[in-house]
């Protein structure tokens, strides 16, 4: 089911993790740390990219931003999701 919300990124940290199988494959997580202090995970190449594009951006600004993280439908896989960010 697609859906949203929205969070004050704070900081944020890429942890390098192996899946559970024989041949250990490892992917990249984000830990993203709210400035409200709650943390948020993810596994999704699409909204580490979107979230490092604009953290990075907005890093050295002193105004305080929002980004709304998505859960959207894949128009070319039906029934498949996958999660983006943008700037609030």
């Amino acid at each position: 089911e697609a859906g949203a919300f929205t969070l004050s990124p704070a900081d944020y940290a890429i942890v390098e993790r192996s899946d559970d199988s024989e041949e250990g494959e490892t992917y990249n997580m984000i830990v993203i740390l709210a400035a409200d202090g709650e943390f948020y995970t993810s596994g999704s190449s699409s909204l580490i990219e979107s979230f490092l594009t604009i953290f990075n951006t907005m890093k050295d600004e002193d105004e305080p931003y929002e980004i709304t993280v998505e859960r959207k439908e894949s128009k070319k896989r039906p029934g498949k999701y996958y999660l983006t960010c943008s700037i609030v």
